[in-house]
């Protein structure tokens, strides 16, 4: 238990902010405030913990609190938030360990420099999570999309850096208390502050360099969800093949009326059995060479066969204005539980295709819902890639969040993005992650066509040259601050012994 008056302060303080964005929700927007706060109070804990009952207490709450803020989101119903609140203790107890390897640096030494230990080791946490695809909503980076000039940055530095900063800012507010009465120390703490200024000062530049579209610069791409059946948790069942094709063709004559060049569906927007798949692709086909317009398709596919080994497969098919099928997808990255034991899993990277939208050649890279979560995923883009196609089902525990890492996952490799999501929040953005339209279900329907005009003026990024130095840099530099930290503990230790 924790008797100091002020560590139960900061220990009430951390708890609720953390548990704040499951009562009180204002989109991603409590997500983005509350990580500044609650990483400064549990680290101040662990540091101060006087023992290691104490340091559990510290742990619990803080295990605890991680639960409930995401307990919702893989849905409302018990074994949902259950299952949720589990993955999420899982999680964020492997992302304790940071706070335990500063609690042992900070005791061996009072360099500024090893206020980088956290920061370090916390990304480093994440991006090994994020290896083993448990889920990326515990990620920092992603939540500061909500500030246009500060996520700039990620075009720089990707997510993971963008999460360093944050995570680095508890660090060095602790630093300035710790050692206020030292001179030295503010000047030191001016790092910090240079850091900040140049990195709004990057996304001020940046936003003030973008240019504006014009026609020229854009593609119309039009993109709608199948026939509604049900939410995410219901029992799916195939629905009629004569109805999907209707659906399909209905929506390919309102497409081509509104002058796309491109008609994009939601993920699963089809649910057939898989000896229906070839009739109903073939009648795709023929749409689209109608039309003289491209189709990106997605069917849910029932397996009949015994011998499979999964209940069904995820797929994308993208088919070109000429009637040729350009692209066979499956997705990857199977969402925890609802996907994962009963869902075929693809071994292959993302596609990337060149495609002819409007009479102009776009070169787009295709993914699947929680694919486009990974910069490891989106990192096999081509580099010649303008757009990002981005089909998605979301439910709306989720479509705030998972929006925003996938429009920093377009913001990281400098392109346009068009994702499009059945039950929630669909959105295209340019290069710059401005946005340039949004839609959701509950406003617009099922089964609606709906209209964007995507930039395709992709812009080179240094994230996107040197993505595996960047998301490489924060574990070498944790090892090299670590192995230093050692053996200036050693050096200390031999001179206070010498002296004694």
């Amino acid at each position: 238990m924790i008797s100091d008056k002020r560590k139960l302060v900061f220990l009430c303080i951390g708890f609720l902010t953390l548990i704040l964005p499951q009562f009180i929700s204002f989109g991603i927007v409590m997500l983005s405030i509350t990580v500044w706060l609650y990483p400064l109070c549990f680290l101040y804990l662990t540091r101060n913990a006087e023992n290691r009952k104490e340091l559990l207490f510290v742990w619990l709450f803080y295990i605890l609190g991680a639960g409930v803020r995401f307990c919702t989101s893989l849905g409302s119903s018990f074994l949902l938030i259950l299952a949720s609140f589990i993955i999420s203790v899982i999680g964020f107890s492997a992302l304790f360990v940071p706070f335990l390897i500063d609690r042992r640096v900070h005791k061996n030494s009072n360099r500024f420099i090893y206020t980088l230990i956290f920061p370090l080791a916390y990304t480093t946490a994440e991006m090994l999570i994020n290896l083993m695809a448990i889920g990326s909503l515990q990620n920092i980076g992603y939540t500061q999309i909500v500030n246009p000039v500060f996520s700039q940055s990620a075009s720089l530095i990707g997510e993971f850096g963008v999460g360093f900063f944050v995570m680095w800012t508890p660090c060095v507010v602790l630093y300035v208390f710790e050692f206020r009465k030292r001179k030295i120390m503010w000047l030191k703490a001016l790092i910090w502050i240079l850091v900040a200024v140049m990195s709004f000062s990057y996304g001020v530049v940046r936003l003030k360099n973008a240019k504006e579209y014009t026609q020229n610069d854009t593609v119309r791409i039009a993109y709608t969800t199948g026939p509604y059946i049900g939410d995410f948790v219901s029992d799916f069942s195939p629905t009629d093949l004569s109805l999907c094709m209707e659906s399909l063709n209905k929506s390919c004559k309102t497409a081509k009326q509104g002058g796309a060049g491109l008609l994009m569906y939601c993920e699963e927007a089809f649910t057939i059995y898989d000896y229906e798949v070839e009739p109903f692709i073939e009648n795709a086909k023929e749409q689209a060479k109608n039309y003289s317009m491209n189709i990106l398709v997605t069917l849910l596919v029932l397996n009949t066969d015994e011998n499979s080994t999964k209940e069904y497969q995820n797929n994308a098919y993208i088919i070109g204005s000429d009637g040729r099928m350009l692209v066979q997808y499956k997705k990857q990255q199977l969402v925890p539980v609802i996907e994962s034991f009963f869902c075929e899993r693809s071994t292959t990277g993302i596609p990337n295709v060149w495609l002819d939208i409007n009479g102009k050649d776009v070169k787009a890279t295709c993914a699947i819902c929680f694919d486009a979560e990974y910069s490891k995923v989106i990192s096999f883009m081509d580099n010649d890639t303008s757009l990002l196609l981005v089909s998605s089902w979301d439910w709306e525990n989720i479509t705030e969040q998972h929006t925003a890492n996938v429009r920093v996952r377009a913001l990281e490799n400098g392109v346009g993005l068009l994702k499009d999501t059945y039950d929630g929040k669909s959105v295209a953005t340019d290069a710059f992650d401005r946005v340039v339209a949004s839609t959701h279900t509950s406003d617009v329907g099922f089964e609606t066509v709906n209209f964007a005009d995507v930039p395709i003026d992709a812009q080179t990024t240094h994230f996107e040259r040197y993505v595996i130095y960047v998301n490489y840099l924060c574990p070498m530099t944790l090892l090299v601050l670590m192995f230093t930290s050692r053996a200036f503990r050693r050096k200390r230790e031999e001179e206070q012994t010498i002296l004694e």
